[in-house]
């Protein structure tokens, strides 16, 4: 059976990722609506909250490397699919697909096979 965790590390920056998406989410109809003003360059309710890419400081060789984090953050975002199981929608490809985990996520980064997940 194919196996993809994310490490302790991995899941940590998601989530600081996820929290911190789900404040701009409050705030993003607003500035939307109201196109002529400019969001502030630092809201509020995160002004303390560190930045993400600071808590993968001590990344190991078992993390997922910055690059490939950084490109499925940016494509799971896009989808609105943040923090609803990144790990399991790369193990679903590769077995629906029959191919390696590993090449299912970087796929995935790469934009390709998205219209699998459409529903």
């Amino acid at each position: 059976m194919i196996e993809y965790n994310l490490t302790e590390n991995d899941q940590k920056v998601l989530d600081e990722v996820r929290r911190q998406a789900l404040i701009c989410r409050e705030h993003a109809r607003y500035y939307d609506e109201h196109e002529e003003e400019f969001a502030p360059d630092e809201l509020e309710e995160a002004k303390d909250y560190p930045d993400p890419w600071s808590i993968a400081g001590n990344r190991t060789e078992e993390d997922t490397g910055l690059g490939v984090m950084s490109m499925l953050v940016k494509q799971l975002g896009e989808r609105g699919l943040l923090g609803h199981g990144a790990g399991h929608l790369v193990l679903e490809l590769a077995v629906k697909k029959a191919i390696p985990v590993r090449e299912a996520g970087l796929a995935l980064m790469q934009g390709r096979y998205w219209e699998e997940f459409d529903s």
